[in-house]
């Protein structure tokens, strides 16, 4: 199976060390729980769009702050033990291009060897790189490249390189695959199944695992994408209500990597099944996982 894995809160922990690093150079006090939407800049603290690309700039060259990212819990051996049941691992990322060496660095010495392929989107960067000047490579998988970079949706790499299934904390990016019809492979016409990463267990506000930006969907209008001080001006919604939004059948919660590997686990399964009816039974497969309890 082609497994597609997001870097950021999936595999490094990385808006902690964010949220760590902002203290420290900003005198904040934040806890992770203030971090309410996946695009920063919505989050109260972080001033506008261009205010936030120049934080987060200096963050990642900041040494001591980027070398701070621990892993996320289980990833190592959740990973591991994929990729050892013969499993292909492919990170598809929103990181841009210039994160590239560090995120490369940052997995060869966290994680050498697990991964086949890695892509950035440049999610918030596209319009400033759709211009450049880098010659553009079509990978074997059909994916236009810049180096590693793409201007491709993550539904839309997914797609392409036919992988089963994503794991993304992002839940913006788990609806965009819900949402998206394949047009390549042998799911062709079905959406993108997800496993939104969500470690954070139920509180009494917040009902569903989660993490704190993963709970409400953010709208995509020219409204939805206004910064928090903007929107609380104007009275829109700025997040602080926690009410976990309805999810698609597509999407599931999944509270840590050893739900991961259940998930799959169960999908295994479930396509073994479908196969063997189709072809009496005489298949071959990569081995299931085993979960460890």
């Amino acid at each position: 199976m082609k497994i597609a894995v997001d870097f950021d809160d999936v595999i490094s922990s990385t808006n902690q060390a964010v949220c760590n690093w902002h203290n420290r150079v900003y005198g904040t006090k934040w806890s992770i729980d203030d971090f309410h939407y996946y695009r920063y800049w919505k989050n109260p603290g972080w001033g506008n769009q261009q205010q936030t690309a120049d934080k987060v700039q200096a963050f990642y060259s900041d040494k001591s702050g980027l070398n701070t990212t621990e892993m996320v819990q289980g990833a190592r051996e959740a990973l591991s033990q994929l990729k050892a049941h013969g499993h292909d691992l492919i990170i598809v990322t929103a990181r841009s291009d210039d994160q590239r060496e560090m995120t490369r660095q940052w997995l060869d010495a966290n994680l050498h060897g697990l991964f086949d392929q890695l892509y950035f989107t440049g999610e918030f960067t596209k319009k400033e790189t759709e211009n450049d000047e880098e010659q553009v490579h079509v990978d074997e998988e059909g994916v236009p490249t810049k180096g590693d970079k793409t201007n491709l949706s993550k539904a839309d790499i997914i797609d392409r390189i036919e992988a089963s299934i994503l794991i993304d904390d992002s839940i913006e990016n788990a609806f965009a695959c819900a949402g998206h019809s394949r047009k390549h492979g042998a799911h062709k016409g079905n959406p993108i199944p997800t496993l939104l990463f969500s470690p954070f267990p139920p509180t009494q506000t917040i009902p569903v695992w989660h993490y704190p930006w993963n709970v409400e969907l953010s709208g995509s209008q020219p409204l939805d994408q206004l910064d928090y001080e903007e929107r609380k001006r104007r009275g829109l919604s700025t997040g602080e209500s926690r009410q976990p939004s309805k999810l698609p059948q597509a999407i599931k919660r999944v509270s840590g990597w050893n739900d991961v590997l259940h998930k799959i686990e169960d999908l295994e399964k479930r396509s073994r099944s479908s196969v063997a009816s189709l072809e009496g039974g005489h298949v071959d497969h990569a081995q299931p996982v085993q979960v460890q309890a």
